[in-house]
């Protein structure tokens, strides 16, 4: 299933030592290769600033493993490993991540809209006004 698009998500520290973390992802598959980036509120130091993070994974089946490394200097460059699974409608990632010596879990979701089929009379009717036009 293909994971592009918008998702949004919460992480924590198993702990509960810091506050959950709310943050967008937009996620851009190619046949399992996962690029993207990732924006959330400075929770952990203090700034008032958004982080901004790319991503780089994979997906394989319903596992999905990617790297998130934030962009900027001093405590904020560093790199947070993530593994999880995705849910069987495609809706849900859930999982854990790890950042040299700590750890906690992570979900993620986005909506799938589905396109509606146009009706066979609609589709007819816009047929006969577009010859009608011209």
């Amino acid at each position: 299933m293909d994971l592009t698009g918008f998702w949004t998500g919460t992480y924590w520290y198993f702990d509960h030592s810091q506050p959950v973390v709310p943050f967008l992802a937009n996620l851009d598959d190619q046949g399992g290769s996962l690029s993207g980036s990732i924006s959330e509120p400075d929770l952990h130091f203090g700034t008032g600033m958004r982080l901004e993070a790319i991503l780089v994974g994979l997906r394989e089946g319903r596992r999905v493993n990617f790297a998130k490394a934030y962009d900027g200097a001093g405590p904020f460059a560093h790199r947070v490993d993530y593994n999880g699974s995705l849910s069987d409608d495609g809706k849900v990632i859930k999982g854990s991540w790890y950042l040299s010596g700590y750890w906690g879990a992570f979900e993620m979701s986005r909506e799938l809209l589905e396109l509606e089929e146009p009706a066979e009379e609609s589709v007819e009717a816009t047929l006969a006004m577009e010859f009608e036009l011209k």
